[in-house]
């Protein structure tokens, strides 16, 4: 598991080399045209502290935006980050909660283009939407379940709010009240489920380690082997 936060321009002035955290994801854009100014400016920074990254569009279907329209403005703004950040769409538009057609537009559409296929975030009673076209797409969920929203975790949230369409999250966000060094102020904080190399498949920033061939007196080694295989499997035949 990785513990991590989730920032936007309301975090300015956070110090994450004093911040003990895994991960770090960004707030990149919302709707059509609006890229956070913050954006770029913390997600070096987490990289070059060799955090986890993740870059966020928050959705607005409310403003009668389609979802290609806001998928393509999402690709276009963090092309620099793509294979190295999980990509997310933030789904809380008011009045639109409902519209798992749009969210699933724009999460092929981003999977379409980028290879990549985006975490969706939500909060707990969103779940209660027949979401099983989102969650049989395989694509992965983040959700926010506070509970008592004191700062701290606690699994007995899922008892109101159980997991329906979805096996297990991917992220939880379990409070937005969290407190850690480098900020003087209220902060997200989050769960990843897996380690280090799951956060990287999400992001499409895995790549297998290539297999070492054989030195050569290995393979010369191996043949010698191999040779006396073969002569002591004849050697048994000839004896059956």
């Amino acid at each position: 598991m990785l513990k991590g936060i989730d920032i936007s321009k309301w975090q300015d002035g956070i110090n994450l080399e004093a911040i003990e955290t895994d991960f770090v994801i960004c707030k990149a854009t919302e709707g059509v045209g609006y890229t956070d100014k913050t954006c770029d400016r913390y997600y070096q920074k987490a990289k070059s502290l060799g955090k986890k990254l993740g870059v966020y569009h928050f959705a607005r279907p409310d403003l009668g935006n389609s979802a290609i329209a806001e998928a393509d403005y999402f690709i276009k703004e963090t092309l620099g980050y793509h294979k190295e950040a999980m990509l997310i769409l933030d789904f809380e538009p008011q009045g639109h909660l409902h519209n798992v057609r749009w969210a699933k537009e724009w999460l092929d559409r981003v999977y379409e283009k980028t290879g990549i296929k985006p975490v969706i975030y939500m909060s707990a009673s969103v779940m209660s939407y027949d979401w099983s076209s989102v969650a049989n797409a395989d694509y992965g969920l983040w959700v926010a379940n506070y509970g008592i929203n004191d700062g701290n975790a606690h699994q007995e949230v899922f008892d109101r709010y159980p997991l329906k369409h979805w096996s297990f999250y991917a992220l939880w966000q379990y409070t937005s009240k969290g407190r850690l060094n480098g900020y003087n102020g209220n902060l997200d904080l989050n769960y990843f489920s897996g380690d280090a190399i799951a956060w990287d498949k999400y992001s499409g920033a895995y790549k297998e380690e290539p297999k070492e061939e054989p030195k050569a007196d290995n393979k010369k080694e191996l043949e010698e082997i191999k040779e006396l295989l073969e002569q002591a499997q004849n050697k048994l035949k000839s004896l059956i």
